[in-house]
C-alpha cells in the first residue's frame, strides 16, 4: 500500500515479492517440511475472481472454511446472497458508496493508468504476475482492449 510517502517502485517490489514468496511457499509445500502446515490452511484467492463472479468464489470460500469444522459458515444464506447481489450490482452515488457493479471494477484500472506506469509494474512485479496467472500487455492497445482478459485461471497449485 502506498501512504504517498518513498518511493513506490520500492514498496511494490516489496508488496510483489511478499506475494510471490508466500504463493511460493505454498506451491512448494510438499518438498519443504517447514510448509507442509499450509495444506489445507491456505487458499488463494484473487481480487478478480470476488469481482467477476463473486457467488462462485464464495462458495468456494465456505467450502474451504467449513471444511473439518464442527459449526459451518452458512455464506450461502439467503439473506448474504441477497447481500451480495445488493451491493456488487448496484450503481453507487458518490466516490465513497459501498455499492458498486463490482465487474466493471475489474477493468476500470485499464482507463485510469497509463501504459508507461503499467509497464513499469509488470517490470517489477512480473514474477508475481507470472504466478498468479496474469498476463502482460505490451501496447496501449493492449491495455485499452478490455473485452480481453489480463488474468486467466490461476495455476492450481492444490494437487
Amino acid at each position: 500500500m502506498h501512504f504517498g510517502r518513498g518511493n513506490i517502485t520500492k514498496e511494490m517490489k516489496v508488496n510483489c515479492k511478499f506475494d510471490a514468496s508466500n504463493l511460493e511457499a505454498f506451491k512448494n509445500r510438499r518438498s519443504n517440511p517447514n510448509n507442509k502446515w499450509l495444506q489445507g490452511n491456505y487458499m488463494v484467492v484473487r481480487y478478480e475472481d470476488i469481482l467477476t463472479d463473486p457467488k462462485t468464489v464464495l462458495k468456494q470460500m465456505s467450502a474451504f472454511l467449513n471444511s473439518g469444522v464442527s459449526t459451518s459458515l452458512n455464506f450461502e444464506h439467503k439473506d448474504v446472497l441477497d447481500w451480495l447481489q445488493k451491493n456488487t450490482q448496484a450503481t453507487g452515488n458518490g466516490m465513497y458508496s459501498t455499492k458498486r457493479n463490482i465487474t466493471q471494477q475489474a477493468t476500470k484500472w485499464r482507463g485510469d493508468t497509463n501504459l508507461t506506469m503499467v509497464l513499469n509494474i509488470q517490470s517489477v512485479c512480473g514474477h508475481m504476475m507470472d504466478l498468479f496467472g496474469y498476463h502482460k500487455v505490451e501496447t496501449i492497445v493492449d491495455l485499452l482492449d478490455t473485452s480481453v482478459d489480463l488474468f486467466q485461471d490461476i495455476p492450481n497449485y492444490y494437487n
